[in-house]
């Protein structure tokens, strides 16, 4: 088996339908990316690329960064990314253990490199633009199921790295589930997406993906409105942030469904939505990294569901894929699937113990998030280290300020109110030991989810104790 068969399988059946697309290039087909893609693998095979080797690949967001993907993958090698902002000693020592042999690299990725000595030690610095130029046919090299193909290093919660891992059979069986979870083979025109891992679904589904780059700026989303009728998005796959910013910018009326998710989304954010696109269908996701998708909603009855217990933002998740297995506990829930991350690379990491078990053969990952499970399905009730109390005090709170930008601590001082816009005394009416105005800030992925630490760091370090 190899994931990059389903893509082929597209590129044949579909080679005149648009692939990618992002502000600044040409509409890339499938017929052009397999074809740039098989140029790339026989430049790659040409320095002796094999199968398992690692490849370390830093390229901007772009057409050549897919055909570069789609190669290796089809070469049985492993891509390693890495983020760019991780410490120096950390990238280090992972470039050390894993030893990829090849660094994929323009200019900009090249001084980033040069910096780090393991990097140094890569034996073949690929220039990715003259393997983009390259000619030859894609060939598929049989792998394993278990045969790794991506390997993402992302900064963990403990601050060490932690590496989640996609294997052929597990990238395969999250098409599958995504395919039947979301749609994705329903529609013939593109999605809409912000997250690369749904780009990589859509090409194995034959859809084609219109990418909005990280900074989501206006002249982006002048040049998607300015798009052919048979090139405009009629989906969306995005979080509650860029929702935002597309509602901001005059959203886009020719999206026809509609998914949003990796992070909590407020009730009047999605009737925002509603009132914007009143005929398209709305999904609610949750899920993970390690797991997408976990359970899925219609956001309309989410909404209301949320609503009818006075929640100020979406709390209903519905009921989890059936392809999955699930234990909710106390203050997490556990869960099993063939489209589950494995155990993190390293081992006996502190993320490994702390967030897998085996149990009679069966890996289980732990979510890390509170559920709450009913006759009507599933609640977040927040992150498993959240006094729950507190999380649901957050919410009547927001209802309060008619907004999200706050959240509530324990501090040495007793548990205390951070924010925007609070309404002076407000702690008051929540039994709380006091507040303080701060500056919310946002993780850099999904620009939604608050980022206690840095928002306490800045603005109201003596909370850290």
């Amino acid at each position: 088996m190899n994931t990059v068969s389903l893509f082929v399988e597209k590129a044949e059946r579909h080679p005149d339908r648009m692939a990618l697309w992002l502000p600044g290039n040409e509409p890339v087909s499938f017929h052009e990316l397999s074809r740039r893609s098989g140029g790339v693998q026989n430049h790659l095979k040409s320095k002796g690329l094999k199968k398992g080797d690692y490849v370390l690949l830093m390229d901007p967001l772009s057409p050549r960064l897919y055909a570069m993907v789609t190669a290796c993958l089809a070469q049985g090698a492993c891509i390693l990314f890495v983020e760019p902002w991780m410490k120096a000693d950390r990238i280090a020592l992972l470039i050390e253990k894993i030893q990829p042999r090849y660094f994929i690299a323009g200019w900009k990725g090249r001084l980033w490199g040069l910096r780090i000595p393991a990097i140094r030690k890569i034996p073949h610095w690929i220039w990715p633009q003259q393997a983009w130029d390259s000619h030859g046919d894609l060939q598929i090299e049989n792998v394993e199921a278990d045969s790794p193909g991506i390997l993402t290093f992302t900064s963990g919660t403990t601050g060490l790295p932690k590496g989640v891992l996609r294997a052929h059979g597990y990238m395969r069986a999250q098409h599958q589930v995504l395919n039947e979870a979301l749609g994705l083979e329903e529609f013939s025109t593109p999605d809409l997406c912000i997250f690369a891992n749904f780009a990589l679904a859509n090409l194995a589904s034959g859809r084609g993906s219109v990418i909005v780059p990280p900074g989501w700026k206006k002249k982006d989303f002048r040049a998607i409105s300015q798009l052919s009728t048979d090139q405009l998005p009629e989906t969306m796959t995005a979080g509650p942030a860029f929702l935002k910013t597309l509602l901001s910018n005059g959203g886009l009326p020719s999206l026809r469904s509609i998914h949003i998710g990796g992070a909590l989304t407020d009730v009047s954010l999605f009737e925002e939505g509603f009132h914007h696109w009143p005929m398209a269908h709305w999904s609610h996701i949750y899920g993970s990294s390690e797991a997408e998708p976990v359970a899925v909603a219609d956001a309309h009855e989410a909404v209301q569901k949320s609503k009818d217990r006075g929640y100020f933002q979406t709390l209903y998740l519905g009921k989890p894929v059936p392809q999955l297995s699930s234990r909710v506990e106390a203050n997490t829930v556990w869960i099993s699937g063939l489209h589950v991350g494995p155990e993190y690379w390293g081992g006996d990491s502190p993320e490994n113990r702390a967030n897998k078990k085996r149990e009679n053969g069966v890996l289980w990952h732990n979510m890390g998030d509170r559920v709450l499970s009913d006759e009507q399905g599933w609640w977040y009730m927040g992150r498993s280290q959240q006094d729950q109390e507190l999380f649901l005090v957050e919410q009547k709170i927001f209802n309060e300020l008619k907004h999200s930008r706050a959240f509530v601590q324990p501090t040495p001082r007793g548990p205390w109110l951070f924010g925007e816009d609070l309404t002076p005394d407000l702690f008051k009416d929540f039994s709380l030991s006091g507040q303080t105005v701060v500056k919310i800030q946002r993780d850099a992925r999904h620009r939604a989810r608050i980022d206690r630490f840095a928002s306490l760091s800045k603005g109201a370090p003596w909370a850290l104790g």
